[in-house]
């Protein structure tokens, strides 16, 4: 042991550079307390600093219900941290087999994940995954089936649904809109009758598939259509959807675009068709009655069912 002229004391070094500098293994028997403000305990040159070994029991904070077990669980006021009872946020997830109790809806988006954990806590942040997540509690995935004219199983007909339709003079057909972005397809209704309005229905069956569970909140059924007039009292688009027992699910009358000859979304809510179209395999039919006189028209392109599946 060496004391140097500063007070310090060396043991198993003549060069003390603190109070007490130690060279080598010290044990102590008993408890070693740090008294006074905030202390720090650390390695130096950027070495590993280890807490134990193979004799050591639980790494315990402040008393038996917290601790860092050899297994590296670590266990708060006796409750071992899990996924379902902590808070998490983190840049990166990867993994197989990883389980999220419940994941909403809208959950996922362009690689960002909100998704609850447990009861009251929250998983938060940017996620990357390197395949579809797996799910669990009340969680679901969105999807979506989207029809392109013509529609598979369609037909033309007088009757749309509430009616039949007994001014008919017009020409229905099928082309494609070019676009720098987009080759649209779709149905064209239009007439030279002057007046009144002369219509023509495209039906198409449509059976919700296995694995629907709901409808989603907003857009649950998108129909894209195009009138070349603003005013529906030269064309416009009617929608009326009956399902397999004859009930009406939904019906809209009168739908013009914003922009002369332009393309526009008819957004139906969930609430708007849940009520009598709303469980798996059961069907209904979606009547597009086109309207149109005095060479303006009206034209139907992609029909969007949005969903959350089952597991």
């Amino acid at each position: 042991m060496n004391i140097a002229a500063t007070g310090f004391v060396g043991i198993g070094t003549t060069s003390p550079l603190e109070k007490l500098d130690v060279s080598g293994n010290a044990t102590v028997s008993g408890n070693l307390t740090l008294a006074g403000g905030a202390r720090t305990i650390a390695g130096r040159s950027m070495n590993s600093l280890t807490l134990g070994d193979a004799s050591t029991g639980n790494l315990q904070f402040y008393s038996s219900s917290n601790y860092l077990n050899s297994s590296g669980n670590l266990v708060l006021a006796g409750t071992s941290v899990t996924a379902s009872s902590a808070t998490v946020t983190a840049s990166t997830f990867s993994g197989s087999g990883a389980s999220l109790t419940s994941i909403p809806e809208t959950a996922i988006t362009d690689g960002s994940l909100l998704a609850r954990v447990g009861s009251t806590e929250t998983i938060a942040g940017a996620w990357t995954f390197s395949a579809e997540p797996m799910l669990s509690g009340s969680g679901r995935h969105t999807r979506a089936i989207t029809l392109s004219p013509e529609y598979a199983g369609a037909v033309l007909t007088a009757f749309y649904g509430a009616s039949t339709d007994t001014a008919i003079t017009g020409s229905m057909t099928s082309d494609a809109s070019p676009s720098a972005a987009l080759m649209r397809t779709h149905y064209s209704w239009t007439s030279t009758t002057t007046t009144p309005l002369q219509s023509y229905t495209v039906a198409v069956r449509v059976t919700l598939p296995e694995d629907f569970d709901d409808w989603t909140t907003s857009n649950a059924v998108q129909i894209d259509y195009n009138t070349l007039a603003l005013e529906a009292a030269n064309n416009d688009l009617n929608i009326y959807i009956y399902n397999s027992a004859g009930t009406s699910v939904y019906s809209s009358t009168g739908n013009v675009v914003g922009t002369l000859d332009g393309w526009t979304t008819k957004s139906l809510a969930k609430t708007d068709v849940s009520t009598n179209w709303n469980a798996t395999t059961k069907t209904a039919v979606i009547y597009l009655r086109l309207q149109a006189m005095n060479n303006y028209h009206t034209l139907i392109g992609d029909i969007k069912l949005n969903y959350l599946s089952k597991w």
